[in-house]
């Protein structure tokens, strides 16, 4: 009824050049922007991490996406990462016509699954963490000389370098093997080749011999402690068989024409000099 009235009244004052907007036009959008604020994305996630690396990508879009803020929390070894986010959308709209401008906002939630942890591992040389140690003879011929290797030539541990390229033998318990190691890299071995009722000391062969069987020790902990060691016993006729039993007594033999080696062997014992090896760590 009104809007009948009202257009008859514009029609009546058309010769006067006089001109209204329709007030039962409807509403559009002109010359104005609407912007969407204020969208918030948070994800936040413990991370247990070794290291961290961090890259940049970049992208060109309609909407323009703005990284505002990024807070790094850092514990120990734990990182928190916190990331907020704010997109902001630009929309222009033009009509001939006067009407108000419209401005819609909203708020976008999207779900951001982040990993909860990160493992890494670092692997380090077993050798690095086992302290090295040389040992010296208490008693008999060879007391108080240090036990040597030859690395290269000779297998047979022995307390002179008149021949060969023998140097101070540096010894290592594997803590889980409890192995005699020398330099904490080569088994040593008790040979029962000659059967002569003692083991040898020797650097084992790289292939397992039925003649040889490995040292194990316990674990000094300190300079002047007797190390304690123990082979399993070996008797070498026509064949080696090993007999069930254990030698764990250190003693000292000739080999050859005047030098001397390391043994193992019974309690009791005929040929050698039996006599404590002391440890001495490396400073």
């Amino acid at each position: 009824m009104r809007c009948g009235v009202l257009n008859t009244l514009a029609i009546g004052l058309a010769g006067l050049h006089v001109s209204f907007a329709s007030v039962c036009k409807p509403r559009s959008s002109a010359s104005g922007f609407s912007s969407i604020e204020s969208v918030t994305e948070s994800a936040t996630s413990s991370l247990t991490i070794s290291s961290v690396s961090s890259a940049a990508i970049t992208s060109t879009a309609t909407d323009a996406i703005s990284n505002e803020a990024t807070t790094i929390a850092e514990s120990a070894s734990t990182l928190e990462i916190i990331t907020t986010e704010t997109a902001t959308a630009a929309v222009s709209t033009t009509e001939t016509s006067t009407a108000e401008t419209t401005v819609t906002s909203g708020t976008i939630s999207e779900s951001v699954d982040l990993p909860t942890t990160v493992e890494a591992t670092t692997a380090a040389p077993s050798n690095t963490a086992v302290p090295l140690f040389r040992v010296t003879a208490q008693s008999g011929p060879t007391g108080g000389q240090t036990l040597l290797a030859d690395r290269n030539g000779y297998s047979v541990l022995l307390y002179d370098n008149s021949e060969g390229e023998f140097s101070d033998a540096f010894f290592a318990v594997d803590p889980v093997t409890n192995y005699l190691m020398l330099d904490n890299k080569q088994p040593i071995c008790g040979y029962f080749g000659d059967n002569n009722g003692l083991a040898y000391w020797v650097r084992c062969d790289t292939s397992p011999t039925i003649e040889q069987a490995k040292l194990t020790c316990e674990i000094p902990t300190s300079t002047g402690e007797v190390l304690e060691c123990r082979v399993p016993e070996i008797i070498c006729d026509n064949d080696c068989v090993p007999t069930g039993e254990t030698w764990s007594f250190t003693y000292t033999n000739t080999w050859g024409l005047g030098r001397w080696s390391a043994n193992l062997g019974p309690e009791s014992q005929n040929g050698g000099y039996k006599t404590a090896l002391i440890v001495e760590f490396l400073d």
